[in-house]
Parts: structure tokens; C-alpha cells; sequence
């Protein structure tokens, strides 16, 4: 269960991301050289994820860091 209203807008942008992008999650456990099952950690909680990945998952879903945090209002700006 998600701790904090912070932590469920990131988990929920994270996967709206994701989604908008076109992927499933298997495709971007393959590009990031980790399993499905790791993908769907750092969706459901994303307060275990270290900056890099979120700059990495952010140049793979096209959108800006500042969207998975709720500060940019459109996953594809700042891209």
C-alpha cells in the first residue's frame, strides 16, 4: 500500500508514462536489463527508486523527470 499521496501520483505517473509511450512492461524490463517483475517494483513503489533510474526510465518514456512527480502537467514536456 502506498504510503504517501506523493508516492501514489509518482507510482501512477510512472505507469501513465509508460503507457503513453506505448510499452508494456516487459519491453522496458528489456531495455533496462532487469526482469517484468522489477519494472512493476519501481511502478508500485517508486519510493525505492534512485535518481539514475528515474532519468533512465524518463528518456525511455520520451517525458521529463519533473512529470513523474507531478511538476510538469504533460509526460512530453521538457523531453
Amino acid at each position: 500500500m502506498k504510503g504517501t499521496i506523493n508516492e501514489l501520483v509518482v507510482s501512477n505517473n510512472l505507469k501513465s508514462a509508460r503507457i503513453k509511450a506505448g510499452l508494456l512492461q516487459d519491453q522496458v524490463a528489456e531495455r533496462l536489463g532487469v526482469s517484468r517483475q522489477t519494472v512493476n517494483t519501481y511502478e508500485n513503489h517508486p519510493e525505492n527508486l534512485k535518481l539514475w533510474q528515474y532519468m533512465k526510465l524518463a528518456e525511455i518514456y520520451g517525458c521529463s523527470v519533473s512529470y513523474f512527480f507531478g511538476i510538469a502537467s504533460d509526460n512530453m514536456s521538457n523531453a
